[in-house]
């Protein structure tokens, strides 16, 4: 989960950002964590942090973007609790 879900979000976003901000392109950058990485979890401690991780990274890709004036967009979706069969018991 950690190498999903934390390092290869990170080794997407920094490839397709750099690709923009070098050709000097417009972009958005759409990333679907959770309202889980809100709050740790003891049901779900590592799916929560990466969570965390995802939702902190863009905001810093965010800034980074503002910062140097590029046009690439960054969006958090936070989708909430869904009871699924895995989520039960």
């Amino acid at each position: 989960m950690l190498q999903v879900n934390a390092v290869g979000f990170a080794a997407l976003c920094n490839f397709i950002f750099r690709y923009w901000k070098e050709k000097k392109q417009p972009g958005h950058i759409v990333g679907i964590t959770s309202i889980a990485g809100v709050r740790g979890s003891r049901m779900a401690i590592g799916y929560s942090a990466t969570k965390a991780f995802m939702s902190n990274y863009m905001e810093g890709l965010r800034n980074e973007a503002v910062k140097k004036n590029l046009p690439i967009a960054i969006t958090d979706i936070r989708p909430g609790f869904v009871e699924t069969p895995m989520t039960k018991g």
